[in-house]
């Protein structure tokens, strides 16, 4: 199949359309994301904020025919803004639907490796969320390592291939202490990362996504 061709496949496969699409989870909420055809509101933000994406964002590929190749891009899949009345503590949940795709080869005695992935993190005034204290906020949402080796061939011009490629959604909620009142943005970032060796390739993509983010009130002294 052609390289053409691959690309349409991976495109009806993850069934995206190329829009974005933004809604809001209250009354009166703006709203900003990356894509074309965005939708936005001119009121104060409210104090909750639901925000939905289905662009196609973003196609890293690498591909290796006897060396290596890598490449490593971030992104903001979703941004939107919410406004607090009081000090408060946040509930952050986001859910992103991404692809992997990764193909070797070998050649008689020979190694091939195609390696994806999707790490995500939420930032609440442009500062990164921690899952716990003293940690980073960035979550693995999606990885791969897929690889082969072959050896004791007789026929070094024989050839094995294999590919995978899958879609999947999944899910993770961040929590916030004490933001504060005001006026505060929130943005849901990515990377993708992809390495291919021997005669590999890889492709990670990032379609529909959803984000989603309450107040809430835990004890005094709740620590993360």
């Amino acid at each position: 199949m052609s390289d053409d061709a691959d690309d349409t496949a991976e495109r009806t496969a993850l069934e995206l359309g190329r829009r974005t699409v933004l809604a809001a989870g209250a009354a009166g909420l703006g709203l900003s994301a990356l894509g074309t055809g965005v939708a936005s509101a001119s009121h104060s933000p409210a104090d909750k904020l639901s925000a939905v994406g289905s662009t196609l964002e973003l196609v890293e590929a690498a591909q290796s025919n006897g060396g290596s190749a890598s490449s490593s891009t971030a992104v903001t899949l979703l941004s939107g803004s919410m406004k607090t009345s009081s000090p408060t503590d946040l509930i952050l949940q986001a859910t992103v639907e991404s692809g992997l795709y990764t193909d070797i080869k070998t050649k008689g005695n020979d190694e091939s490796w195609a390696n994806a992935g999707l790490t995500c993190w939420v930032e609440v005034d442009g500062e990164e969320v921690p899952v716990t204290s003293g940690s980073d906020g960035a979550v693995v949402f999606n990885n791969r390592e897929f690889g082969m080796k072959t050896s004791n061939f007789e026929n070094e011009e024989a050839m094995i291939e294999l590919f995978l490629r899958t879609r999947s959604a999944n899910a993770f909620n961040w929590l916030t202490l004490n933001v504060g009142s005001g006026t505060h943005t929130i943005e849901l970032k990515a990377d993708l990362d992809v390495y291919a060796s021997g005669k590999g390739s890889a492709k990670a993509l990032v379609g529909p996504r959803t984000l989603i983010v309450e107040p809430t009130k835990l004890a005094n002294d709740a620590t993360i």
